[in-house]
């Protein structure tokens, strides 16, 4: 995503040219909010001066449950690297006037399953699948780049 994502907001609400046409669009339904990756302290909880998550992977409490939601349904993801290696936590709210649990478990699992066929496939590729945003210092698109690695599969970036 261009600029890690934070062209969104800048388009939609501050460019006066994008302004009028994003406007006419509907406000987005899923909100999407990548927290980052942690590493997890190999000490003790207490030693430290501040951990990421909890035992629940640390996205319960603190909330308002009278706040309304900014979307109706709402994902926020962060990345734990743990000793066995990194680990994905997510957190899902709804509007339960609008979506029902089930609907929301099958998105969730849809989503999952997305993932796990991106990891699949980038651990088959070994890295060698690359693509635009690989390669941001020159003006390539899919198709260039293609034909690059056709011509020169021996060469490693």
């Amino acid at each position: 995503m261009p600029d890690q994502g934070i062209g969104y907001g800048l388009l939609r609400h501050l460019d006066p040219s994008a302004r009028a046409e994003l406007a006419s669009l509907a406000p987005p339904s899923l909100g999407f909010n990548y927290l980052g990756r942690f590493a997890v302290a190999d000490t003790d909880r207490n030693e430290t001066d501040w951990n990421p998550v909890g035992e629940d992977g640390g996205f319960g409490g603190g909330g308002d449950a009278e706040q309304p939601l900014a979307h109706p349904l709402e994902l926020n993801a962060l990345v734990r690297d743990e000793a066995d290696g990194p680990r994905l936590y997510a957190n899902w709210n709804w509007a339960g006037e609008l979506l029902d649990e089930a609907a929301v478990a099958a998105f969730a699992h849809a989503w999952f399953d997305a993932l796990r066929r991106i990891a699949d496939f980038a651990r088959e590729a070994d890295g060698a699948a690359l693509t635009p945003s690989d390669v941001p210092l020159v003006a390539l698109d899919q198709s260039d780049i293609e034909l690059l690695e056709s011509l020169y599969a021996q060469l490693e970036n």
